[in-house]
């Protein structure tokens, strides 16, 4: 995934600073409709989506490895989105795309815990282990935990 724009950057220096209610809310739309779409990931990706999700996992955890933290943060991007797109629900996907430039702004902006990476990718490693054993229940919760611990 091409790295944001120098307009992009700037224009999100422009757009007014999220509150701390604006990012609650946010995330609360999130985890539920990213919970929804885990659900619905393990009940019906195909082989190949699901080998691109695995794919996605081992990149960042060998950028993780390597201490490339910027590429950390697209992998993420990208990890969400191939979950997003196994729902093969435009719907869904559309809505949760109204959400992509603020999310954007919060990864600018949230300070990060010593240990994020760790704990991404372990949370990431529990929602593939869910959606690859058909588990949606499993893979719901380990998308609200994942989605809960920024």
């Amino acid at each position: 995934m091409p790295r944001p724009s120098d307009a992009r950057l700037r224009l999100s220096r422009l757009q007014p600073l999220l509150s701390a209610h604006d990012i609650l809310e946010i995330y609360q739309v999130r985890e539920c409709l990213e919970s929804l779409a885990a659900r619905i990931a393990a009940e019906q990706i195909p082989s190949e989506q699901l080998a691109a999700l695995t794919h996605e996992l081992a990149f960042s955890e060998q950028c993780a490895t390597e201490g490339h933290h910027n590429e950390i943060l697209e992998s993420d991007i990208r990890f969400h989105k191939l979950i997003i797109s196994a729902t093969q629900n435009q719907r869904l996907a559309a809505i949760l795309t109204t959400l992509d430039d603020q999310m954007y702004r919060i990864r600018l902006t949230l300070p990060r815990s010593a240990g994020w990476i760790e704990e991404t990718l372990a949370e990431h490693r529990a929602i593939v282990e869910r959606i690859t054993t058909r588990d949606a229940d499993g893979a719901a919760r380990a998308m609200g935990t994942h989605l809960r611990s920024f």
